[in-house]
Parts: C-alpha cells; sequence; structure tokens
C-alpha cells in the first residue's frame, strides 16, 4: 500500500499544525469546535439558539426550560424588531403568493386605482386586502405598514382570514410605523383560526410557544395548534419540541425521567420524523436541524458524513446557517479532510447570506480563520527563506 496517499500535502498539513500550535499557545480560545460531544451542556446551548456558541469549557448546566421558547423560535425566520424586507418576504409570502403577488409584482396604476375604489366605497373584504399588499410591498404606492394595517383591518373586519392574518402579523412584529401590540396581534391570529385558517393556526401556536399571549408560555398548547395547522413551518416546531421534551409523547408514557433538562421525556425518533417530513416538503430549516441530529447523534448513531451532506446541500441553496455549519466542519476535517480556504469561503458566504441569526457569527469566525490562514502564510515564507523550497 501506498502510504504517500495517507500523507496531507504539505500547505494544508501545515497550516493544521499552526492551527493546532494557536489554540496551545493562546490565552484567548478560538470559537470554532475542534470536536463534537454528547456533551448535555454544550449540545443544549447549541440547538436552543439555532446556532453554536462555543467556548473553551462548556457550560456546566443547560439552560433552564424557561428561556428556550424565544431562543429555538429564532429559527423559523425573523419575527423580532422593525418590519424588514426579510420579516416581509418570510412572513407575508404564504399570505400573497397564493394569490400571484410578491415583492416585485407589477402594479399599474389603474389598476391599482380600480382596486382602491372597490375597497373604500364598496368595503369589497378582497380588495382591502389586496390594497394592504399593496401598500405593504409599494406596489404601486410608497411603503406604508401603517396603511397596510388599516387595510387589513377593514378586511379583516369583513371576515377575511388572509387579512385578519396579515394584520396580526404587523401588530406582532411592530416597527417603525406600527405599534408593537401582542395582545392585539393574538385577537386577530384567534379570529383566523376561527374562520378555519390553518396559517392562522401556526401563527397563534407560535404566539403561545413564544409566551406572548395572557398567560405566559403554553407548549402544550402550542404543540395542539401547531399539530392542526399542519403547515411545514408547524411540523418542524413540532419536530423541535418532541427533541427537547417540551411536551410529552405518547410513544415515551411509562418511561421514567428525571426532568434534568425538559419537562418530559425527548422522543428523538418522533422529532426525526417531524424534522424528514418538513424537510422533503421543501423546509430548509427542517434539514438544518435534521443535520444537527446526525452531526450531534442525537437520537442516532453520529455521522459527519452525512451531517455533511446535508449541510453542503443547504449551503449551496443559500441557507446561512447550513452555509456556517459546512464551514465548521470543512476547517474542522469533520467527514472531509481540513480546508482551511474553502471553509473561510463559506463563512463570507454565511456572513453575506442576509440570515440574521448568523452574519454576525460567520464575520467574527471567518476572521479567526483569515488572521489563522495570514500567520501561517507568514511563517511559511519565514520557513521558505531559512530552508529553501521544500
Amino acid at each position: 500500500m501506498n502510504m504517500n496517499t495517507h500523507i496531507l500535502p504539505f500547505s494544508t498539513s501545515f497550516l493544521l499544525f499552526l492551527h493546532l500550535l494557536h489554540h496551545l499557545t493562546s490565552c484567548q480560545p478560538i470559537n470554532i469546535p475542534s470536536t463534537f460531544t454528547d456533551s448535555k451542556s454544550e449540545l443544549s446551548q447549541d440547538l436552543t439558539t439555532g446556532y453554536a456558541t462555543y467556548t473553551s469549557t462548556p457550560p456546566s448546566n443547560p439552560p433552564p426550560s424557561s428561556t428556550l421558547p424565544d431562543s429555538l423560535l429564532e429559527s423559523s425566520g425573523p419575527i423580532q424588531g422593525s418590519i424588514t424586507s426579510s420579516s416581509i418576504n418570510s412572513e407575508y409570502k404564504p399570505l400573497s403568493t397564493k394569490y400571484g403577488i410578491n415583492v416585485e409584482t407589477s402594479i399599474p396604476q389603474s389598476h391599482f386605482s380600480q382596486v382602491h375604489n372597490h375597497c373604500t366605497k364598496n368595503k369589497n373584504a378582497e380588495s382591502c386586502y389586496f390594497l394592504g399588499l399593496f401598500h405593504l410591498y409599494g406596489l404601486g404606492t410608497v411603503i406604508s405598514p401603517l396603511k397596510a394595517l388599516r387595510y387589513f383591518r377593514e378586511a379583516g373586519k369583513s371576515g377575511h382570514v388572509d387579512g385578519m392574518c396579515a394584520c396580526g402579523i404587523l401588530l406582532y412584529v411592530g416597527g417603525e410605523e406600527v405599534q408593537r401590540d401582542s395582545r392585539e396581534a393574538v385577537k386577530y391570529f384567534r379570529g383566523a383560526v376561527e374562520g378555519g385558517s390553518e396559517y392562522g393556526m401556526w401563527l397563534l401556536g407560535r404566539a403561545y410557544y413564544e409566551g406572548r399571549v395572557e398567560g405566559g408560555v403554553d407548549f402544550v398548547e402550542a404543540g395542539r395548534l401547531f399539530g392542526l395547522s399542519g403547515r411545514m413551518e408547524a411540523i418542524k416546531h413540532l419536530g423541535i419540541m418532541y427533541e427537547y421534551g417540551l411536551i410529552p409523547s405518547e410513544d415515551m408514557e411509562g418511561d421514567e425521567w428525571d426532568g434534568y433538562s425538559s419537562p418530559h421525556k425527548p422522543d428523538y425518533a418522533k422529532a426525526r420524523e417531524m424534522y424528514s417530513s418538513a424537510w422533503e416538503s421543501g423546509l430548509d430549516d427542517a434539514g438544518y436541524f435534521l443535520g444537527l441530529m446526525w452531526a450531534y447523534g442525537r437520537g442516532v448513531e453520529q455521522d459527519f458524513t452525512r451531517a455533511l451532506e446535508m449541510f453542503r446541500q443547504l449551503a449551496m441553496k443559500g441557507h446561512g446557517q447550513g452555509q456556517r455549519y459546512l464551514a465548521i466542519f470543512l476547517v474542522n476535517g469533520h467527514g472531509c479532510p481540513v480546508d482551511y480556504e474553502r471553509g473561510r469561503q463559506w463563512f463570507k458566504a454565511c456572513e453575506r447570506s442576509g440570515d440574521y441569526r448568523v452574519e454576525e457569527l460567520c464575520r467574527v469566525e471567518g476572521e479567526q480563520i483569515e488572521e489563522l490562514l495570514e500567520k501561517a502564510r507568514e511563517k511559511e515564507q519565514e520557513l521558505q527563506e531559512m530552508y529553501g523550497e521544500l
């Protein structure tokens, strides 16, 4: 057997050596993991935020269950802060694309005027809803969330369930023109649910999941609504709840559980089933959580190869969190040869992905890799000058 096939190229092995040397000599920890462990504390810290926050020593205890909802929910899309183009796309896409409307739709002025008249003069609910979308997206008029809210309200008054959902989202998110009002938003979500809206069930379930309802967090009610909704975002969140034991599982009844890190015994098989279903239906975030289960061996045998392939697929689709984990795998050689340069490139891609959850993390981690590469180049040049070409 040719032993040279097991020897890394000079530059790659040398960079790996410098990376290890940096770990050993630096007082500052590098926030990129060298291993994936089965540590309950480190893993809880990672998955409850939807991305990893590594330290030299994992926290001694997982975060209390009361802190899980807000951080876990971040994986579903931007729902906090001011109204941005990304939040409009993620929240309103299901409510507008069904009518053939999106942020790039061209609306002739004559059509805008006709819809405006049908709403303001005839009180036509559908026209008021469309008018709200026009003002929200700036189609045929200037962007105005406040005017959008007014017309969504008019549509909702006439029983238009999508209008109720749209109105509730604006109040739930808040922004420059619209003051955040969770209580009022929940009223609209309830109205949509009573009208049979599956999207309304997802939105109301999310409010229970986040504790944005009177009485605070209610995982059981959130799970019930997610199950009724059947939307892929809801199915993915059911997976999260089963994985973390936030709701009871019929399959786990009778099993003893000390309740150390969650109120119920985690059902990893059920979680994997939920993630797989949502991923196969096209929800990228579900694939991300599925990849994390393989990466950490959550209810399955740890499999870096399968995790790497999942993160690679997500990265190619522009998924920021998938791009970050692909970079982490590349710079640590998990399921693949160590490749600092490609890892750096994927950190850069993640930084530009538009995913607010990981942009800053990827910027910092990418800079750390660039610093290591620069030091490696300087050291390599120094050695070449001393000893000549190798």
